[in-house]
């Protein structure tokens, strides 16, 4: 078996510098503190990676991080997951209960209490957070003021610091093994589903924890819809364009890639198409610089394919979005997004081109923006 390179060691000071940032912005919105529901905003503050359900996480087990805005933070677990939370968490306040004899809510209402938040302003993230879950909590302690805070992680996890740069770049070189694998086992006659399955096995080899979404083998027609996961039944053709698009994660961190092949000898037109895809791609990014609006970034992609020769050429969806912890985080490149891309920020470039009826052409790979401009990881 390939021995697999341990994965970077965080230091705990680098937690602490990142609790720090999200008391600071507590404090500047007049919170006393902010409750963290979400799996990625708590490896963030702590480096436990935990168990990801296909599920708000709050709907299985009340497990909040809380950042108080001037004293240490404080983890609530599970009795099941004290010990591993213990062994992988850089901060030293955890205090559990038993999810299986008590209640959730009965033990975060004395629990705020004892911490002195039962008439404090808490901030949380609606997008994180079940109803039933603030329901609950409002109605134990009605005295706390509930308030939007979804901004606060977005925000400070979209600049990325060297540690989490570097679980990119690993988690990018074991997605292009699965790119390798696929485009080596695509051969007519061969299934979608099994091109997907070399790839994802060849990613688990390299050291991928799990997989960034399902991978999509797509071929013939199935190349004209923009998300699908490809067929158990449909083989590849001769002559025929196929797109493999996939993500390994490595560290809880999140990479997405996308390739397109032709099978066979292409046409003219074909080469065009291809040409075209290959051309935008290479063009826009050569243009984007620290400063751009997502918008203004997504504007040059749309303006090189009104431009094209081969008319009907359109962007089914966004040319890149953010990624780190979260397969898809801010920056979103989209029209209407102003969001100023700054140095630190990782992202996804994949403006796919779609001739309905004709073909289509994706690539994607990740990039760092820094000073200068963007750094492929």
């Amino acid at each position: 078996m390939n021995a697999i390179v341990p994965a970077p060691v965080v230091p705990k000071e680098v937690f602490h510098r990142r609790i720090k940032k999200v008391q600071q912005k507590v404090a500047e919105q007049k919170l006393d503190a902010i409750l963290l529901f979400a799996h990625e905003d708590i490896a963030y503050l702590t480096g436990y990676y935990a168990h990801l359900p296909w599920y708000p996480a709050d709907l299985f087990r009340l497990a909040p991080l809380i950042v108080f805005k001037d004293k240490e933070p404080l983890q609530v677990t599970t009795l099941v997951m004290t010990r591993r939370f213990k062994r992988q968490a850089a901060i030293d306040r955890i205090v559990s209960y038993d999810e299986y004899a008590d209640s959730g809510f009965d033990f975060l209402e004395k629990l705020f209490a004892q911490e002195g938040l039962s008439k404090a302003r808490v901030g949380y993230d609606p997008e994180k957070v079940v109803m039933h879950t603030l329901e609950g909590m409002r109605e134990r302690s009605p005295g706390i003021e509930w308030l939007d805070a979804s901004r606060i992680m977005p925000s400070i996890r979209a600049i990325k610091d060297s540690f989490e740069i570097e679980f990119l770049r690993r988690a990018s070189e074991i997605n292009k093994a699965g790119l390798k694998a696929a485009v080596e086992a695509a051969k007519p006659g061969v299934r979608e589903h099994y091109v997907a399955a070399m790839a994802e096995h060849a990613m688990r080899v390299a050291g991928a924890e799990r997989f960034t979404e399902e991978t999509m083998i797509l071929s013939g027609e199935h190349v004209f819809d923009t998300r699908d996961r490809g067929s158990p039944e449909r083989t590849i053709v001769d002559n025929d364009f196929m797109i493999a698009d996939m993500g390994a994660v490595f560290g809880g961190y999140c990479s997405d890639q996308a390739t397109t092949i032709f099978l066979g000898t292409p046409t003219k037109d074909q080469k065009s198409r291809m040409d075209i895809g290959l051309g935008v791609y290479d063009t826009t990014l050569a243009r984007i610089r620290p400063g751009m609006r997502a918008c203004d970034i997504d504007g040059m992609a749309r303006e090189y394919y009104s431009r094209s020769e081969l008319k009907g050429a359109h962007l089914p969806h966004l040319v890149g979005h953010g990624v780190g912890l979260e397969f898809h985080e801010i920056p979103l490149l989209k029209p209407n997004v102003e969001t100023v891309v700054e140095p630190g920020m990782t992202f996804t470039f994949e403006p796919a081109v779609r001739w309905e009826g004709v073909g289509a052409v994706r690539f994607e790979e990740i990039f760092l923006m820094t000073e200068e401009g963007v750094e492929k990881l």
